[in-house]
């Protein structure tokens, strides 16, 4: 029999239309990858095989909607800590990162922490606490709020069980930094987490604690001198680009305030956190306006 006729025969047999360029994967499994669609308006892009949507929008939830079944992988930052008069720097927004896992059909919600709004004043004390983000209840706490200087207060603690806030100074109003967020992943879910650093303590004549960082712990104030301490550096993660997230916000100081983390900490300019990044934010020198911590932000993505 001639290969022509072995080929026809084989057509036959598997009862389908005869097509020379197509026999050999006649047969064979199909179908294209599960659809995913959103509501919002998320950064929609591909890169290196992978398709990213990245939310970074606050004040709602948006939603990430799938037909048939599909592995995703998700990236959630909260949002930093505000700063107010004269105060310690704000915790940075936590940070994880999940493994790939199976999704089936549904609805997800995400959410986008906004910053904490600091004071010009020296209420509430400690100032506000970032908001929580999250994604199908793979939650990042935002970071707590700094302490104020009048009367000397601890920072606050971060969000979702985050990091301690620095101690007040025993004497002359050194408040101290807002501790970074806590994380949690959901349950039966991996990844990795990076998370509950404390703020620094505040130190003497209003050297203030600078804000924990999602990757180390605030430094404390200076009492010599009068300095602030810095906020504590975020972490770096590669997940549509290579980005570090999560700095806490340098703490106030009379003489100089200390510098932002590394991740969009506020530091002396600008003060606030840095949007998008989960920053804690800062008033770094002998200010009494406030400044507010940077937005979360949630990425996730999955084969293009």
């Amino acid at each position: 029999m001639s290969h022509r006729d072995s080929l026809i025969k084989k057509n036959k047999e598997l009862k389908k239309p005869m097509d020379l360029f197509n026999v050999g994967f006649v047969g064979a499994a199909g179908g294209s990858a599960a659809g995913v669609t959103f509501t919002g308006s998320p950064v929609d892009s591909t890169s290196g095989g992978y398709r990213y949507l990245k939310f970074t929008n606050t004040g709602g939830t948006e939603d990430v909607i799938v037909s048939g079944s599909v592995d995703i992988e998700a990236l959630v930052v909260g949002a930093g800590g505000g700063a107010g008069h004269h105060g310690g720097g704000g915790g940075g927004g936590a940070v994880l990162q999940t493994d790939a896992y199976a999704f089936s059909a549904g609805t997800y919600t995400v959410i986008i922490g906004a910053g904490g709004v600091g004071t010009g004043t020296n209420t509430p004390n400690p100032q506000p606490t970032g908001g929580s983000s999250s994604f199908d209840g793979n939650i990042s706490g935002g970071g707590g709020g700094g302490g104020v200087h009048s009367p000397a207060h601890a920072g606050g603690t971060g969000g979702n069980s985050g990091g301690a806030g620095g101690a007040k100074s025993a004497t002359h109003h050194g408040g101290g930094g807002g501790g970074s967020g806590g994380a949690s992943l959901k349950a039966g879910v991996t990844g990795h987490i990076s998370s509950n650093h404390g703020g620094g303590n505040g130190q003497g004549y209003h050297a203030q604690g600078g804000g924990g960082g999602s990757g180390t712990v605030g430094g404390g104030g200076h009492n010599s001198g009068s300095y602030g301490g810095n906020g504590g550096g975020g972490i770096s993660r590669t997940f549509l680009t290579t980005t570090t997230y999560g700095g806490g916000g340098g703490g106030a100081g009379v003489t100089l305030g200390g510098q932002g983390g590394t991740g969009g900490g506020g530091s002396v300019s600008p003060n606030n956190g840095t949007n998008g990044l989960g920053g804690g934010a800062s008033i770094a020198d002998w200010k009494v306006s406030g400044a507010t911590g940077g937005s979360g932000v949630v990425i996730i993505r999955h084969t293009a």
